[in-house]
């Protein structure tokens, strides 16, 4: 049924370079071109369009939620730096509108990507600014998301038990999103792993599903890896102990 409309989409590609659409035609194209065949770059430039329209037109509050959709779209096209500055124009755009779902987008997704990159301060920022916005949130998935980015920012600072027992709190939780459980089991592994605990990891890795032959399942299956040579090698020390 998609492959029907790629012509139709084709069209409004073609016409948006020569007449002015309406934004609302342009990002709907661009999700369908994203989300249905995933052609990135064209998704990207017509989402751009998007962007300028809303900002000729004046309307701001499209204007920081089309720039998030947007850099998102950079983000997958690996065009990080660009990525940032248009999140950056988002929230700022945001704070001055006082629009607090935009806002607490923008924070997650730097939070993301400045994780990503290690740069973490710039992180921890993030996280601390979508945490108090998230607080009072009536959604506990929202405020599980915010504790999400702050076990990986204790992981990646190496307070290993604490970030163990966070992402357990958040995989236990029933109001815990199916997307988020596998990162919560594969980071719960590297702790163990840290900890000297890899006996421990099989359980959490056996709950992951990798048939789909993404990088991310390639990372289980090396992390999996990992705990056997880890365990290997702690029975070869106490052999030689005995």
């Amino acid at each position: 049924e998609l492959v029907g409309i790629m012509p139709m989409l084709a069209q409004i590609e073609h016409r948006s370079s020569q007449e002015d659409l309406p934004s609302q035609i342009l990002v709907t194209t661009s999700r369908l071109l994203s989300g249905g065949f995933g052609e990135i770059s064209r998704a990207q430039s017509l989402m751009a369009r998007a962007v300028h329209r809303t900002d000729r037109d004046g309307d701001r509050r499209s204007s920081a939620g089309l720039r998030n959709n947007l850099a998102n779209l950079l983000m997958r096209m690996g065009r990080r730096t660009e990525a940032r500055i248009i999140f950056r124009e988002a929230l700022q755009i945001a704070e001055e509108l006082g629009a607090p779902q935009i806002l607490m987008q923008a924070c997650y997704n730097l939070a993301n990507l400045e994780l990503d990159a290690g740069r973490l301060p710039a992180a921890r920022r993030y996280i601390d600014q979508f945490e108090r916005d998230a607080h009072g949130h009536t959604s506990r998935e929202v405020r599980l998301r915010g504790q999400f980015l702050r076990a990986q920012l204790q992981f990646f600072f190496q307070e290993h038990s604490a970030s163990y027992a966070l992402f357990a709190q958040i995989l236990s939780s029933q109001a815990c999103p199916q997307t988020l459980k596998p990162y919560c089991r594969a980071f719960m592994s590297h702790c163990l792993l840290a900890l000297d605990r890899a006996d421990e990891i099989r359980p959490l890795l056996d709950e992951i599903d990798v048939s789909k032959g993404s990088v991310f399942d390639a990372s289980v299956k090396a992390l999996r890896g990992r705990a056997h040579i880890a365990i290997g090698r702690r029975m070869l020390a106490e052999a030689m102990d005995m």
